[in-house]
């Protein structure tokens, strides 16, 4: 009788016989998923209501929306998103039920962050729309994981008469890990935008950052910023988790620093979000209930996520990293209870690289 190897590639063997072809349970190596997707809403009469349009460039939103209607669009792309998620919604909604409708379908989709198109943001007396409840519930419940974006009311184009206390006000009101919130905004292409209007941009930037990148010092292509800060001003809006965008000594705009409500770093959120995500896409797709959940089964998904967490090593994310059994659940021998024979438990740990935010020089003379 004949035999040997096959491949489904390859010439099959015209021989009777038995062949083999032996796979390695680990060679579904995870992938790095998409990066620099922005979700948002547009208020449109150019489109039916409730579709979900993808763009990827500025000619692309002009052609379907018209020129004048794009400014947030612009604005995303301008901070380097590269590719544009937009569910239309009629343009003077009277209800909720556009917003609710987006959620739904941005649910299903993938995408990097989420900001609101400023026109929706003033049609309503309820700007948010709970949008930080559902940032929390997808996170929480359904394992998406994106940021959000949004502005703050005490910028000065957005009245006459501000309030100096509310945008600390939002700015607790809007505490997560997932939440960004732009505490000023700038002078472009001849307008002034406040942080509601300018925050698409700050969406594109975040999203078109690589991994292993920070946005702190980030330059913003812009005239000016609409509000100026002193420095004690600054350190107490970078104290209640805002973003800032201030202007160098040679009238150069910057992001302050890159940071969440919480004050955590943008960078160190992105690359919590980031693991979670593509380890779950490969899993689903070549793990969860196609390997058996013995020894060579678990060896094969910790090859699989130290591979992977290898190659953000190699792209300077992170170092230091470990994927073993949890011993909270599994024995030493990893052994299972009769009754946990189909479940997993791993322990994933790494370092975070940083980037060099702050130097101190001493000068010996």
């Amino acid at each position: 009788m004949a035999g040997g190897t096959w491949e489904p590639t390859g010439q099959l063997p015209v021989r009777p016989g038995l062949y083999t072809r032996f796979l390695d349970a680990a060679i579904q190596q995870i992938k790095p998923g998409p990066r620099g997707i922005v979700a948002m809403p547009i208020l449109t009469d150019k489109q039916e209501p409730d579709q979900v349009i993808t763009i990827t460039s500025v000619g692309e939103a002009e052609a379907l929306f018209g020129a004048e209607n794009i400014r947030a669009i612009r604005l995303a792309f301008l901070g380097g998103a590269k590719k544009i998620l937009l569910f239309t919604i009629e343009k003077e909604p009277k209800d909720n039920k556009g917003v609710n409708r987006m959620c739904a379908q941005f649910e299903k989709r993938v995408f990097n962050v989420y900001v609101h198109d400023s026109n929706l943001y003033r049609a309503h007396s309820n700007p948010d729309y709970g949008i930080k409840n559902w940032i929390t519930s997808n996170r929480e419940v359904l394992g998406n994981h994106f940021i959000g974006i949004f502005g703050t009311e005490d910028t000065p184009s957005q009245t006459a008469n501000k309030q100096p206390n509310v945008g600390a006000k939002l700015a607790v009101d809007f505490k997560d890990d997932y939440i960004v919130q732009l505490s000023n905004g700038a002078e472009w292409n001849g307008e002034t935008l406040d942080s509601i209007d300018f925050a698409p941009y700050i969406a594109g930037v975040i999203a078109g950052t690589p991994l292993n990148k920070s946005i702190t010092y980030h330059s913003v292509p812009v005239d000016t910023v609409d509000e100026h800060y002193t420095d004690a001003q600054i350190k107490e809006k970078l104290k209640q988790g805002l973003l800032i965008l201030r202007e160098d000594r040679y009238n150069k705009v910057l992001i302050e620093k890159g940071i969440v409500t919480t004050g955590e770093k943008i960078r160190s959120i992105r690359v919590r979000q980031a693991i979670p995500f593509d380890i779950r896409v490969i899993a689903e797709d070549a793990y969860i209930g196609k390997v058996n959940n013995d020894s060579d089964g678990r060896a094969a998904v910790i090859a699989a996520i130290s591979s992977y967490l290898e190659k953000l090593e190699n792209y300077q994310v992170l170092t230091d990293y470990e994927v073993t059994l949890d011993p909270n659940y599994h024995s030493r021998t990893g052994e299972y209870e009769p009754d946990e024979a189909d479940t997993l438990y791993l322990r994933i740990s790494y370092r975070e690289i940083d980037a060099i935010e702050r130097v101190f020089i001493t000068v010996t003379v």
